[in-house]
């Protein structure tokens, strides 16, 4: 299932839609299957916990899951939804609200290897890069698509941009 989800309002807390990466975490080039470089545009909404928008948001992804693991994987405390509590703690054991904007927020995080489309409210027009338009700290939605990860070794799903 990979069907387009639009994300409630939440604001860009990491990440940069005009600004691929091109390393990984460990500072080491970013390379595909075949060892040829890519890149990966990323990004993190901070979606506040009481939004009324976010359980049909999360039941939808909660659908993508079930279906990509029908096992049950899915409910595992462990399985990847790429969803970070703002108010939980990071892999490496630090506290995810002393970063900014995490606190009191379920924090989506979503890429790609792609740009990706951005526009205003509406569909409008093209957000171009210089336009000081679509930065970390502003208020967006996300178009996302959420596949399974097909990984037995830590199921989940995907989160694209």
């Amino acid at each position: 299932m990979s069907n387009n989800i639009i994300t409630p309002v939440g604001r860009i807390v990491q990440g940069d839609a005009f600004k691929p990466n091109t390393t990984n975490q460990l500072g080491q080039p970013l390379v595909d299957k075949h060892g040829q470089p890519r890149v990966d545009f990323f990004m993190a909404l901070a979606v506040e916990k009481n939004n009324p928008d976010w359980p049909d948001f999360k039941a939808e992804l909660d659908q993508v899951a079930a279906a990509a693991w029908p096992g049950g994987q899915s409910l595992a405390p462990n399985f990847s939804f790429k969803i970070a509590d703002g108010d939980g703690f990071d892999d490496h054991g630090k506290p995810n609200n002393a970063k900014e904007g995490f606190a009191g927020c379920w924090v989506l995080k979503a890429s790609n290897g792609f740009a990706p489309q951005r526009v205003t409210t509406g569909g409008v027009s093209v957000i171009n890069e210089g336009t000081g338009m679509l930065k970390r700290g502003d208020f967006a939605r996300f178009v996302v698509t959420s596949s399974g990860n097909n990984n037995p070794q830590k199921p989940g799903i995907y989160i694209n941009l």
